[in-house]
């Protein structure tokens, strides 16, 4: 039970990682896609 809830709690973690890297990896291609996308993230939860 309590390494279920240690997965449960690692899993965000391990999305923002990947997500991180997604977007890393978008910025060395086009960085004003990737900011845009950062502000329009910011207002969407502000």
């Amino acid at each position: 039970m309590k390494l279920a809830r240690e997965r449960e709690r690692e899993k965000p973690v391990e999305e923002e990682k990947r997500r991180n890297t997604k977007l890393e990896r978008r910025e060395r291609c086009n960085p004003a896609a990737v900011r845009e996308e950062y502000s329009v993230e910011e207002g969407r939860e502000g």
